[in-house]
Parts: C-alpha cells; sequence; structure tokens
C-alpha cells in the first residue's frame, strides 16, 4: 500500500523535516507499525509530507495504524495535546493511498519516492515522469 500523508501547515517550525520532529516522526511510525503488525517497507518525509509503502495484514490493522500515527505525529509537530487542541486541522485531506502490486509496483513506489526526494535536495533536474519516452535508449 502506498500511503501519502499532506499538511500545508507543516512549514517553519512545524516542517516535518525540522531537525527536532524528523526524529520523533520516524520512532512513532516504527513504533506504530510494530505494535498494528503493519511492515514499514519505505519512508520518505518530504517536510509537508509523508509517503509510505506499507505492507499490511488486514484493514483493521491498517486503520488502527493511520488513525494513531496521523494523531501522534500531529500532536508532537505542533507542540499540542488533549488540553491544548489546534484550532485548524493540521492534516489537508484524508490519507491518500494506493494498492500496488507486490513485485513491480512496490519497486515503482520507491523508485517515485526516490526521485521525489533528488529532485527535492537538487541533486537532480525536475523532469517530466514520462521523461524515458524522449530517449531512444535507456541513457547510460
Amino acid at each position: 500500500m502506498h500511503v501519502v500523508l499532506r499538511s500545508s501547515q507543516a512549514r517553519g517550525e512545524w516542517s516535518m523535516r525540522a531537525h527536532k520532529n524528523r526524529k520523533h516522526i520516524e520512532n512513532i511510525l516504527k513504533a506504530q507499525a510494530q505494535r498494528f503488525g503493519v511492515k514499514l517497507l519505505e519512508f520518505a518525509n518530504g517536510g509537508d509530507h509523508l509517503q509510505m509503502v506499507l505492507r499490511i495484514p488486514d484493514r483493521d490493522s491498517f486503520h488502527s495504524f493511520l488513525r494513531t500515527v496521523s494523531g501522534m505525529i500531529a500532536m508532537k509537530v505542533s507542540d499540542s495535546a488533549k488540553t491544548r487542541a489546534l484550532k485548524t486541522k493540521f492534516w489537508d485531506f484524508r490519507p491518500w493511498t494506493r494498492v500496488v502490486e507486490w513485485t513491480q509496483g512496490v519497486s515503482l513506489a520507491v523508485d517515485d519516492l526516490i526521485h521525489q526526494h533528488l529532485e527535492k535536495i537538487g541533486l537532480i533536474l525536475n523532469l517530466p515522469r514520462d521523461y524515458h519516452r524522449y530517449f531512444k535508449e535507456a541513457p547510460a
């Protein structure tokens, strides 16, 4: 399963890539994945969005994993609590998900995660996703 969580409020101090938030988010994801039996195959932190490739045992575990992870991350990043609630929602939309085929689909999703990360840090140009059609052969 390919999952994307996005927040437009995750900027500056609330960025999920901020030094104080990065490790907390990783720890939350790993701990909750273990708790609910979800296998976290790949994870990318884009600062304002999180992308994950998961292997889930069943629908209930997946639902519980997403519910707890999204709540814990929002509370940790925004420094809110039950007694100090946020005035606006932290997450923009419900999580975007798609089912990916185990062999080829996962590697495509992971390749896309890596491509987006390299674009974001400026190591490669922002090429169109169908850039391979511009080459007659695979580039060397």
